[in-house]
This record gives structure tokens, C-alpha cells and sequence, in this order.
């Protein structure tokens, strides 16, 4: 039987040759696209070849729910090209990347079942990418991570290893942060703490403020969940590494608070406390999207071509996206679109409480943590692309695949 895992494995291996072709060779905007095109068709091919006839046999609300997001898809554009009297062709290319995608990666998926050992196997491939990713980094920017004192800003930084920006390989050290996690928590593979740190140290050269308070959430929320909700018992030795960690920080805080010189460079390279007031600009980006939302086909949403080009035309912003998965969402598909993704997370989360996998708990963390990213950040739009597509898998695929892992006894329950 062909592992599903692999195959998702393998297609964010695939979305990540277009990205890393642009970053390392600067390659055209034209050929970067039509690279992500086939990547898109081989990923369908892929995915199918792998769950085969049985992607079609789905659950009748599993149907209906496919079929009202066909709908909404269909409104949010036949409304925008009657009322406005113009239809940006690119639509099409969206609603069919769109509608496969959430038709095969989400729907079709949920009927799936996978061993314990196809999990795990699936995260220490990501472990491995992103221990791959960390040393092209250190090798391509050995010199200007030494002399990072001198940097006068973050953006200046390109500490991004073989990707065009450093956000997009604060994405990966993120969830290869939380797939080594599991196998930390799993006694999966020696020295993999040593490994974490590695990661971490990788994603704060990225100087990603997302992505680095999305690990650190992560983490708290995992040791909340772990350790407070659920009161499982802490062993000694975990127990000393615990307040021995709790130490260091607080001594590091502490030093940091009574330097000026890096209390200086941290502002400057992290917290960039000057632009907190606006939001990095996400304030002005949200507010457009939520005014065109609200005034303009506040059901059903406008569709993402138009959404975007009504935001440059009347706020004279010509970003791509609306810096918040849940605005970008909103605009482009409406009150019924916004509806449908929050009560997918609800559905998930739900779903995963009745797994029977061990590291629930930090697939908990994980959801919840990209959750509180999808706030400031164009997560996936469920589209073609690498942030996309390794925000799909790994955030509604694999907690899917998580949510339907169940004991023997759980399988015989059904039955009777």
C-alpha cells in the first residue's frame, strides 16, 4: 500500500524546488510561476494516485459541505463580474486550485487512516529537510551572521538559507520545531534535543516575529496541556531540566534587561518597537479588507482578484494579501467562508481529543499556535504555492490524519 504520509512528504519537498530555485538562482517571475503550476498538477497526480477511488467515496455532509463551498466560489465571482462589470481571468485559475485542493488534502483525506509509524516516519523527514535547510543556511551566511551587530534593521537581513525571504524559512524551522517535537517526545532518535536548539537558533536569525512567537506559543502551550490541564506527572530529571531552564531565561532576561547595547539590537533586529503602533502596516491592510468585506457582497465574499484589486484601487495598497488568513478569507469568500474555516478548527480540534495518538497534546499546541499566526499572517489560501501548500499539509492534513488514529478497542467499538 502506498503511504500517504510519503506522498506529503514528497509534495512539500516538490513546492520547495520552485522557491529555493528563486532564492538561490534568481530565477524569472514567468518561469517561477510555471514551475509552481507543474508542481500544483504533480501534487493532484500524486495525491490521487495515492488515495485512488476511494477520494471519491466521501459522507453525504462531507458532499454537501464540498458543495456549498463550489457555491460560495461561484457567487463570490459571478457577483463581482455583474456588478462590476469585469471578471479577472485569474479567478478561474484560483477556484480550480482551490476546490482540489480542499477537495483532496482536506475532505478526501479525512477518510484515511495511517499508522503510528507512518507519523513518526513523516516527521523525521521534516527533521531531516529542515537540518538540511539550517546548514545551507549557516553556509551561505556564515560571515554576516557573524558581524550581525552591524545590521541596521532586520530587512536587511538573509539569513533565509536557500528561500527568497527570511519569513518563508521561519516557516519551515516552525514546523520542523514542532515535528521534532514529537519525536523528542517519542524517544524517536538520539541528540534530538540538541537538534531543537539548532532550530531554534536558526529561527532567530530569521528574525520572523511571527513565526518565532508562534514556537514559543507553541511551547506554552504545550507544557500547559501537557502538564497543567491534563496533570500528567513530571519526572524528576524532567522536572530539574525544567527549573534548570527556567533559570537560564530568567538570567538571560536579566542580562539583556541591564545591556543597553542589546537591548538596542533587539529592538532593532526584532521587536522594532516604532512600528508596533501600526502593526507593521497589518492594521491599514486589515481594516481595508474588512471595509470591502462588509460593503461588498458580505455573504458570499468578492473573490480574491477583485478583493485585492479594490484594496489598491481605493487604499493604495498593492500587497497580495491581506496579512490575516482570517480577513484574507473573509474578503474572498464571505460571512459563509469565515464560518466554514472556524468551524473547521473547531471540528479538528474535536476530532483530535478522540485520537488515540501519544502526541496529541502537541498537535493541540500546534493548531492553537497556528491559529494565533494565521492573525497576522496569509497562512495558505489554499492555493498553488510553497507557504500555501506546506500550510495545508501540515496544518490540516496531518491533523486529520492525527484526529482518525484510533486503538483497536476504539475500531471494535464502531463495529458493534
Amino acid at each position: 500500500m502506498k503511504s500517504i504520509t510519503n506522498t506529503l512528504f514528497y509534495i512539500i519537498i516538490l513546492n520547495m524546488i520552485p522557491a529555493a530555485l528563486l532564492g538561490t538562482f534568481q530565477i524569472s517571475s514567468s518561469l517561477y510561476t510555471l514551475l509552481f503550476a507543474l508542481v500544483f498538477l504533480l501534487q493532484i497526480i500524486m495525491i490521487y494516485n495515492v488515495l485512488g477511488r476511494k477520494s471519491l467515496k466521501i459522507t453525504r455532509n462531507q458532499f454537501l459541505i464540498f458543495i456549498l463551498f463550489l457555491i460560495v466560489e461561484v457567487i463570490s465571482n459571478l457577483y463581482s463580474a455583474i456588478f462590476f462589470e469585469k471578471f479577472d481571468s485569474n479567478e478561474f485559475l484560483v477556484v480550480f486550485s482551490v476546490t482540489l485542493n480542499i477537495f483532496f488534502f482536506i475532505i478526501s483525506i479525512s477518510n484515511y487512516r495511517v499508522q503510528y509509524s507512518d507519523l513518526y516516519r513523516f516527521f523525521f523527514k521534516i527533521v531531516q529537510a529542515g537540518s538540511f535547510a539550517c546548514f545551507i543556511n549557516l553556509l551561505l551566511n556564515y560571515k554576516e551572521i557573524l558581524s550581525i551587530s552591524s545590521l541596521t534593521n532586520s530587512y536587511v537581513a538573509e539569513f533565509s538559507s536557500f528561500f527568497s525571504n527570511r519569513n518563508t524559512f521561519g516557516v519551515l524551522m516552525l514546523i520542523t520545531i514542532i515535528s521534532n517535537k514529537y519525536l523528542i517526545e517519542s524517544s524517536y532518535y538520539k541528540f534530538a534535543n540538541l537538534f531543537q536548539i539548532f532550530f531554534f537558533v536558526n529561527l532567530l536569525l530569521t528574525f520572523s516575529r511571527t513565526s518565532i512567537a508562534g514556537a514559543l506559543l507553541f511551547y506554552l502551550l504545550f507544557y500547559y496541556f501537557n502538564y497543567v490541564r491534563y496533570n500528567y506527572k513530571i519526572g524528576l530529571s524532567k522536572a530539574l531540566s525544567i527549573i534548570l531552564l527556567i533559570f537560564i531565561v530568567a538570567l538571560a532576561i536579566l542580562f539583556m534587561l541591564t545591556n543597553d547595547f542589546i537591548i538596542n539590537r533587539l529592538n532593532i533586529l526584532l521587536f522594532r518597537i516604532d512600528n508596533l503602533e501600526s502593526g507593521s502596516g497589518r492594521f491599514d491592510v486589515w481594516r481595508s479588507g474588512f471595509e470591502i468585506g462588509t460593503s461588498n457582497n458580505f455573504v458570499f465574499g468578492l473573490g480574491r482578484y477583485k478583493a485585492l484589486e479594490l484594496k489598491e484601487k481605493f487604499y493604495h495598497n498593492s500587497l497580495n494579501y491581506f496579512h490575516s488568513i482570517y480577513i484574507e478569507v473573509f474578503v474572498t469568500y464571505g460571512l459563509i467562508g469565515f464560518t466554514m474555516l472556524i468551524m473547521y478548527f473547531r471540528h479538528i480540534i474535536k476530532k483530535i481529543s478522540h485520537s488515540s495518538f501519544f502526541g496529541k497534546n502537541i498537535t493541540y499546541s500546534s493548531i492553537f499556535s497556528f491559529m494565533f499566526i494565521c492573525l497576522f499572517e496569509s497562512t495558505t489560501r489554499f492555493s498553488i504555492g510553497y507557504a500555501d501548500t506546506i500550510s495545508l499539509i501540515f496544518f490540516f492534513s496531518i491533523p486529520i490524519l492525527i484526529g482518525n488514529m484510533k486503538t483497536d478497542e476504539d475500531i471494535k467499538n464502531e463495529v458493534v
